[in-house]
């Protein structure tokens, strides 16, 4: 997961934020991140136990699709332009 299907979380996170606040942003977005992990591993056997084991990963498919629709919809394409690029015209709001 962190060498495949995580490299691209992190790129679009080193991207998100203006350089003077982006250790931070980062911080919190990995504090975040392990939250959620914590949670969704404790609360797994209780899923489980409710719903199944074809419930949890139905839900997981569900959670899946709804970020991937979430994504496509909302994350702004950086490629090709420079991390100055960005921050500026992430500050003039231009998120396209």
């Amino acid at each position: 997961m962190q060498c495949c299907l995580n490299a691209p979380v992190w790129v679009a996170l080193s991207e998100m934020f203006p350089l003077r606040i982006r250790g931070f942003g980062m911080g919190i977005s990995i504090l975040c991140m392990w939250l959620v992990n914590a949670a969704l591993t404790f609360s797994f056997p209780v899923i489980v136990g409710a719903a199944g084991l074809q419930g949890m990963f139905g839900l997981f498919f569900v959670i899946g699709l709804a970020a991937i629709f979430f994504l496509w919809k909302m994350l702004p394409n950086t490629s090709g332009r420079s991390l100055e690029e960005l921050e500026e015209s992430f500050s003039r709001g231009e998120f396209v």
